[in-house]
């Protein structure tokens, strides 16, 4: 299987942050993995490919769980004077996914641009190392 993530300038530093751009659906995303002083090449690869391929692979389900979970704290708590409630949708066409962290577990952390919809803060979804999701928080 080939490699997503390519390691070609992966060094023996102590915690570094490789950071690559990748493509993802319309957009461009930066994936940022961390490592620790102790860890090869390999073992990057190895933690951090498993949750690579499944972002790439549902990206669009991680945003419509996104939509499902927060889509209610919306029309609840968000809504500007004179605002309609949004539809799942609306909520969708807003979100942007632009940076992925694989953190040392091997959890995905996904941060979207979420335009207007909390006044400008961003969503952060958590995904533990079998994809299961952990939180979604505004940031920002």
């Amino acid at each position: 299987m080939e490699e997503i993530l390519n390691l070609d300038n992966y060094t023996e530093a102590g915690f570094e942050l490789l950071q690559i751009q990748l493509p993802l659906g319309r957009t461009t995303v930066t994936y940022r993995v961390y490592k620790t002083p102790t860890e090869d090449r390999d073992a990057v690869q190895h933690r951090t490919e498993p949750a690579l391929r499944w972002l790439m692979q549902y990206s669009s389900r991680a945003a419509a769980r996104t939509a499902d979970e927060l889509l209610p704290l919306k029309n609840e708590n968000w809504l500007r004077e004179g605002e309609s409630e949004a539809t799942k949708v609306d909520f969708l066409r807003k979100l942007n996914l632009f940076d992925v962290k694989v953190d040392l577990s091997g959890h995905l952390h996904l941060t979207y641009a979420a335009g207007d919809l909390f006044w400008g803060h961003e969503i952060v979804v958590g995904l533990t190392d079998e994809q299961d999701y952990e939180y979604f928080t505004l940031q920002g």
